[in-house]
This record gives C-alpha cells, sequence and structure tokens, in this order.
C-alpha cells in the first residue's frame, strides 16, 4: 500500500514534465506578467488584509484568493519572468 502511494506524486510529476518548459499562456499575462502587485515581496502578505481586497478589487468584482496572490508574489520573487518556476510550483502543489 505504501508502494502504491508513494508512485502518485512521482507519476502526477511525470504528467506534468512536459509542461515545465512552456511559456505563459492565456490569463498568465494578466495575472503575472502584467500583475505590478505580485512584484514586492514586502507585500506579500498583502493580499490576506481585507482592506487590500476592497480597496483593490472588489469594485471590480474580483474573487478573494490571497493563497493564489501570494503564491504569484513569492514565485515572482524567486523566478521573476521564468515560466519553468512558476510551472515548478503548480506541479509541486
Amino acid at each position: 500500500m505504501w508502494l502504491l502511494a508513494g508512485c502518485v506524486p512521482v507519476v502526477a510529476a511525470l504528467v506534468f514534465l512536459n509542461s515545465m518548459h512552456g511559456s505563459f499562456i492565456w490569463d498568465d499575462y494578466d495575472l503575472l506578467v502584467q500583475n505590478t502587485q505580485i512584484r514586492n515581496i514586502r507585500r506579500v502578505l498583502e493580499p490576506f488584509s481585507l482592506e487590500h481586497w476592497r480597496k483593490q478589487h472588489m469594485s471590480a468584482g474580483a474573487i478573494y484568493r490571497p493563497l493564489r496572490s501570494a503564491s504569484f508574489a513569492l514565485d515572482f520573487h524567486f523566478w521573476r519572468f521564468d515560466p519553468f518556476g512558476y510551472h515548478l510550483t503548480n506541479t509541486l502543489l
């Protein structure tokens, strides 16, 4: 049973292996490339603030997703504009 449980992450990683060297696509440009909110690591916890969402996003009808925003900020800090890092993070998560 443990062997089977250990194989699941390996198989999942193999499935996503092809995506590692892909480029940004579709909404990646809006969410990552053009998003200036994720470029300052000091603001990584800001998305968890209700005040942040009241000012920035709720008026636009956006969905409250602070973990996604924080993840993007951390990814940008380490990988900048290299899609490989973002794909790696998504695969590991």
